[in-house]
């Protein structure tokens, strides 16, 4: 038996959602590559890449190399939104633990479109410093350092350290910031 005629129009079939795909393809990845990155968080997403064409022999692409590997990194430590969630919690920690530590969080006001939201702030920089510093800057050199990087990704920012010189040539921080 063959079939001589197909008619398009009467055939079914349910469309693939791309984005449940997508979902499903990088959480697989994460899963593959979750011992790497809770060994060691900065595996280059090519490291990835040759690690998938070992294990499933073919290629996968940079984008879902490295989107697998975001997955990964948030299914081993958190996402960022908990990460700042437990910020205040442990900066109050080392309140309580290390005299003299001191720390001030800056937010700011959330908004959908114009309206503000009330149930949501948003973090803007955080700032802290331990007694020793505050206590021995009356002995340090006028020249005060700052050193900078940027943060990349999802939460953008500038991390900061403030040093300065002792009259002995000792470089001590003296305040951090982000």
């Amino acid at each position: 038996m063959y079939i001589q005629f197909y008619d398009t129009k009467s055939c079914c079939y349910q469309k693939r959602n791309d984005s449940t795909k997508n979902e499903r393809r990088h959480r697989m990845i994460a899963q593959k590559i979750h011992e790497i990155i809770q060994a060691d968080p900065s595996t280059l997403v090519s490291t990835i890449i040759m690690h998938m064409k070992s294990s499933l022999g073919y290629t996968i692409t940079y984008k879902k190399a490295w989107l697998g590997k975001q997955l990964a990194i948030e299914n081993v430590y958190g996402n960022w939104e908990e990460s700042y969630q437990k910020l205040a919690a442990l900066l109050n920690a080392m309140q309580l633990y290390v005299p003299g530590f001191i720390w001030k969080i800056k937010t700011q006001p959330a908004y959908e479109g114009n309206q503000l939201d009330a149930d949501h702030i948003i973090f803007k920089r955080v700032f802290w410093t331990f007694k020793p510093c505050i206590d021995d800057f009356k002995f340090f050199k006028s020249v005060v350092q700052v050193d900078e990087t940027f943060l990349y990704g999802k939460y953008r920012g500038t991390p900061l350290v403030a040093v300065a010189q002792d009259d002995r040539n000792n470089i001590l921080p003296i305040v951090f910031a982000i």
